[in-house]
């Protein structure tokens, strides 16, 4: 998007400040920001702009999260706007946060962000959410406008690798490479090759492929350098690749300690590679557990999912009580990434004999609480949210459980909890929160920790969520395309769980609200899709029954009519179908002064 406001360029503006940035020519950078701060009153926000990329390229991911969300009501020119969401979306997701974040990414498309960035992100953003069949649906749209641009190609190919298609994977990587492409995105596409080859065993071009990539990186001085590395050191350890250079190991580690979550994930990933091949197992294992969680922390769900696998391999190998650590987070992902496993020359036996044997026979213990944050607040055990007397805490508390397993960095918490506090006073108001929530959890409080800055209250079979469960469900739902009676089955489990609105309590909470339109988005889907696959197995009595169900508890609601609109047309009920849009059509003026977004003649054009 390039937008002239009052003869102003702004996209040629921040290019050129950011040019000079880069050159480290402040003097220059100076009279030029000066400059165009004496042409338009908006000039100053080019050095917010500039402060939130320097904090990207920090990894200060929540100091360029506060920001981006402060910029946004200081401005009205859709430029600046259009940029603050993009950021706010690109710092959400790298810290997991992926409702809000898409909530930021539509906003920052309404407001004109070029469609092909746009849909680039949205499969970036399913991706991050292990939303794996959308992804792939969306990238669909992606590769019609763009086909060989090297940034979609490279995500057909990671998408290639966890369906299990590495072949794909490997002619992707090599159509995107031998185009025009930024150094940058050789970067990504080196290492899905080296991911790719390595599920074929081709494991001495795997080590070439990474080593390519590592190059890269050093070239740029980025800290992502630490991930090919240990991807290149799992060749060693198997006895596919050479030993490098110590110096060369010394620089990439360094670099990896100025990255965030996922840089140090990677770290104790390739400490763990070095113990492998030094023999020490049960070393090994415990080292890629700890990457396992770092990259949970750092959103990064298949490398989380991989080092959770090797954690699980070597710890079976050692006899090591940490299998079953690694296993509490891979059984309920498992789905996710069977193809993957199926089709990993390497790991594909241990899935087999081991992993999903256990999945098939897991025997879910009842946990010792249960949160219920659908349709109303509501705990089932020894925790009682009534009698902890701080409205901020289970404010806080609410926060962490619609994030579990993820971060919510401090600095995020604090401004959520308290937008026009003093950073100071606040950090240490959120400490106490902390400690009031892990003293009011019991023995469950030491669930919350806090992982470089950011608290995250861990996932634990002693805990059950509705919301999680849910989203669980809706996963795994979407991942059985290719079996509709089981996906069916997933879809009408998740319905169950939905008994309304997300938190109703907290109808003004903005964090909340992202989120309740997160939730309210999915259970539309699922009812609909629940609802088609009734009808085309002629199941139309249940699938009116079910659309009819949800009715009468948002009669409100656009998209539920319509559901069960259709369902009664499909059944031959064409007289209660119209009735039906009568009463939503009368319902939505008085109530709300609006019409249905489908009009009269739409059931009626059903009807013949």
């Amino acid at each position: 998007m390039s937008i002239k406001i009052f003869g102003m360029n702004w996209d040629e503006a921040f290019a050129k400040a950011w040019e000079l940035s880069d050159l480290g020519r402040k003097n220059d950078l100076a009279k030029f920001l000066a400059s165009i701060e004496k042409k338009e009153p908006d000039g100053k926000l080019l050095r917010v702009l500039l402060d939130i990329r320097e904090r990207f390229r920090g990894h200060e991911i929540g100091k360029a999260l506060a920001l981006s969300t402060r910029l946004i009501p200081k401005t009205d020119n859709a430029w600046f706007l259009t940029r603050a969401y993009y950021y706010r979306y690109l710092a959400l997701r790298n810290l997991g946060n992926t409702v809000s974040a898409e909530e930021a990414l539509l906003r920052a498309m309404e407001l004109g962000l070029d469609r092909k960035r746009g849909l680039r992100e949205t499969v970036a953003l399913l991706f991050f959410s292990e939303r794996y069949t959308e992804a792939r649906e969306k990238l669909g749209a992606l590769q019609e406008i763009a086909p060989d641009w090297d940034e979609a190609l490279l995500l057909d190919g990671i998408l290639s690798v966890i369906e299990g298609n590495p072949r794909q994977a490997v002619s992707r990587m090599k159509r995107a490479l031998a185009g025009p492409c930024a150094p940058g995105s050789q970067i990504g596409l080196w290492e899905t090759m080296g991911v790719a080859l390595r599920m074929q065993r081709r494991f001495g071009e795997a080590a070439e492929a990474y080593l390519n990539s590592l190059n890269q990186c050093l070239a740029l001085g980025n800290a992502y350098a630490i991930s090919p590395l240990s991807k290149y050191y799992e060749m060693v350890a198997m006895g596919d690749a050479g030993e490098l250079a110590p110096e060369t190991i010394r620089k990439v580690r360094e670099l990896a300690r100025k990255g965030g979550p996922a840089e140090h994930g990677a770290l104790e990933e390739l400490s763990g590679f070095l113990a492998w091949r030094d023999g020490d197992l049960p070393g090994a294992a415990r080292l890629m557990l700890s990457a396992g969680r770092d990259y949970a922390v750092g959103a990064q769900p298949p490398e989380a999912f991989n080092a959770h696998v090797r954690a699980a391999f070597l710890a079976k190998t050692a006899r090591s009580n940490l299998f079953w650590d690694a296993l509490d987070y891979l059984l309920p992902r498992i789905n996710l990434y069977v193809g993957y496993l199926m089709n990993d020359a390497y790991y594909s036996d241990f899935a087999r004999g081991i992993l999903l044997p256990l999945l098939s026979a897991e025997s879910s213990h009842s946990p010792e609480v249960r949160f219920f944050l659908l349709g109303q607040t509501g705990v089932e055990g020894p925790v009682k949210l009534s009698s902890w007397g701080s409205r901020k805490a289970v404010t806080l508390f609410k926060y962490l459980l619609l994030n579990q397993g993820k971060g919510i960095p401090g600095e995020y918490a604090a401004s959520l909890l308290w937008p026009r506090g003093e950073p100071e006073a606040t950090r240490k108001h959120l400490k106490t929160l902390v400690s009031m929530i892990r003293k009011n959890l019991g023995p469950l409080g030491s669930l919350l920790i806090c992982n470089r800055g950011a608290y995250v209250f861990q996932g634990d079979p002693r805990v059950w969520s509705d919301v999680a469960e849910f989203q669980a469900l809706i996963k795994e739902a979407e991942a059985l395309a290719h079996n509709p009676s089981a996906q069916l089955e997933k879809y009408l489990k998740a319905l169950e769980l939905y008994r309304g609105e997300l938190l109703p309590e907290d109808r003004y909470d903005g964090y909340i609200e992202e989120h309740r339109n997160y939730f309210h988005g999915a259970f539309r889907k699922a009812l609909a899709r629940a609802v088609q696959s009734l009808l085309d197995s002629e199941r139309t009595a249940e699938a009116v029954e079910l659309a009819g169900r949800f009715y009468l508890v948002f009669p409100g609601d656009d998209a539920v009519a319509r559901t069960l609109i259709e369902s009664l047309l499909a059944a031959g009920r064409a007289g209660e179908a119209e009735n039906i849009y009568e009463d939503f059509r009368k319902r939505l003026w008085r109530e709300h002064r609006l019409r249905p977004s489908f009009n009269l003649e739409y059931p009626k054009a059903r009807q013949g």
